[in-house]
């Protein structure tokens, strides 16, 4: 990272103009021995004494600015405004919370019936993941997976879901009209490119005693058009298990975590 001070005189209108060339003149391609590399950069405006009157409270006013403009992908900018600490607040908030729900395991699992239309039976259930906080309420699915995947601990919230869904998969009732019910876990990229993954859902089969069959892995588009021919391929079947995986023709939907 660095910072670059300006004169007071520049009006927001300069400031954008001056990340915008900026951003140009930095992603003129570099020669590094005999390959030509480009790179991006974010960057967080802000403005004393409008923001801050310290250097130490501009300068974070810069990152949390900093930190908005890197949300909003690559080689963009922000100007702060007073908005960002409360929400940077929140998101802290936000995530210290997730962290000890997953801590207590208290994250709670919904089920959405799966119906075939052919046969008009039940073919199983999709596993959808729920989190009410006694002090944060309600958080919605689609924020509390990003907080998981900015926070980096979005291989044990997968974890938790998978353990959770296949533990109440393995005791769901059969009937010659509903046999063996399946159970379909969404998995994010974050999840399934750990290496110890396929052990993982191993372990989980053996502890829960739900037959692999019985689980479908459901990963989006967006991770199967990122892999290399020979990654699809080892996605197309874990190797130490049964379980079908699905890609999805739909949107992400927040990698399923949400209905």
């Amino acid at each position: 990272e660095f910072m670059v001070v300006c004169k007071s005189s520049l009006s927001d209108g300069d400031l954008k103009v001056l990340a915008i060339e900026l951003n140009e003149a930095l992603a003129e391609p570099y020669k590094v021995g005999t390959q030509s590399l480009s790179i991006g950069v974010s960057i967080g405006i802000a403005v004393a004494p409008r923001d801050a009157r310290t250097m130490d409270d501009l300068v974070k006013c810069g990152d949390i600015a900093l930190y908005e403009a890197k949300r909003g992908g690559r080689s963009g900018h922000r100007m702060y405004n007073a908005k960002m600490t409360a929400d940077s607040e929140r998101e802290k908030q936000l995530e210290a919370g997730l962290r000890k729900t997953l801590q207590e395991d208290g994250l709670e699992l919904v089920f959405q019936p799966i119906i075939n239309l052919e046969s008009r039976t039940l073919a199983g259930f999709e596993a959808l993941a729920r989190w009410e906080d006694a002090e944060l309420g309600v958080i919605p699915p689609a924020q509390f997976v990003s907080i998981a995947e900015t926070g980096g601990f979005m291989p044990l919230l997968g974890h938790q879901i998978l353990q959770k869904a296949c533990r109440a998969a393995a005791n769901w009732p059969s009937s010659p009209k509903h046999p063996n019910p399946h159970v379909s876990v969404n998995i994010a990229a974050t999840e399934i490119m750990e290496p110890g993954f396929t052990r993982s859902v191993t372990d989980i089969l053996a502890e829960t005693g739900l037959e692999a069959t019985r689980l479908e892995l459901e990963i989006t588009n967006s991770l199967v058009l990122d892999q290399s021919p020979e990654d699809r391929a080892d996605l197309s079947q874990p190797a130490e298990t049964a379980s079908p995986v699905t890609h999805q023709d739909r949107p992400d939907l927040h990698r399923g975590y949400d209905a």
